[in-house]
């Protein structure tokens, strides 16, 4: 599947939050959308998971070569930053209530306990079933459960139980420390690997272990693009238009195009040899 899009979406008023904005991916493939907050990934993988039902949208997405009709929501999966699992529910008993509202209901009760138990498998959950959840329940009784980690990694089970094409993830690696994140990314690598899944993630500074899993990134900074393509295009192209990167001095690479393209603040040139301070620039 390759996904084609140019939307821009009018907030209120007259102020444009993404403007001609195009990309694309490939089965198999892991993208970045990767910029400073208020950037405009968050609602860039809105419109592209079709759950954008407010302001003035425009553009078109292309599924295959044709324009995505309700089929291709069906084949997708969106994984938000913040889950409201119930804590008292197991790991195993989530993914149940899950397997009862997205399965086919044509599928057997033993059929939907085989995916349930094959998506847990693949998800490194399949010690946890019987462990809580956690957190806090309505009148503040806090309740021992899965680690950050592991609950994130339960959010994209529920995610993928159904097999779908493309998987968008919102900011998955926030809240997680170091190595709960490479975990996460880990898993989701080896899934758009090994099944042809489109992992489309947001993220905000990936470590170098976790940049290096991407295959392409799409960079943003106050609604416009500055950069779609692959990872290791990346430092070239900056190069063609005047900036150097410099790995001892820059460190990770997309936390120096982070740098670069965030807008409102003095950079030292030093270290970036010129500063963007407003959508114009």
């Amino acid at each position: 599947m390759a996904a084609s899009f140019g939307a821009p979406v009018r907030a209120a008023g007259d102020k444009w939050v993404l403007k001609d904005i195009y990309g694309a991916a490939q089965p198999g493939e892991m993208q970045a959308l990767l910029g400073p907050s208020g950037a405009g990934k968050s609602t860039l993988m809105d419109i592209l998971a079709q759950r954008k039902s407010t302001g003035n949208l425009g553009g078109s997405m292309l599924v295959d070569g044709m324009p995505a009709t309700g089929s291709y929501i069906r084949r997708t999966a969106y994984v938000p930053q913040n889950d409201n699992f119930v804590p008292v529910m197991t790991t195993v008993e989530v993914m149940q209530f899950y397997a009862g509202i997205i399965l086919p209901r044509s599928w057997s009760k033993a059929r939907r306990a085989a995916r349930v138990e094959e998506v847990l498998q693949e998800m490194g959950l399949a010690h946890a079933t019987k462990t809580l959840v956690g957190g806090t329940s309505p009148g503040g009784l806090m309740h021992r459960g899965l680690s950050g980690g592991e609950r994130k990694r339960l959010s994209i089970a529920a995610g993928i139980l159904a097999a779908p094409s493309v998987v968008f993830l919102d900011e998955p690696t926030t809240g997680l420390d170091s190595f709960a994140a490479l975990t996460v990314m880990g898993f989701m690598k080896r899934m758009a690997r090994d099944n042809g899944h489109i992992v489309i993630a947001s993220i905000h500074q990936p470590r170098s272990a976790i940049w290096s899993m991407f295959d392409t990134v799409t960079l943003l900074s106050c609604g416009r693009l500055m950069y779609t393509g692959i990872c290791d295009g990346l430092v070239e192209f900056f190069h063609t238009i005047g900036f150097d990167y410099d790995a001892n001095l820059h460190g990770v690479v997309s936390d120096w195009a982070l740098d670069l393209v965030a807008c409102g603040s003095h950079k030292p040139k030093k270290f970036y040899g010129h500063t963007i301070t407003s959508k114009d620039e």
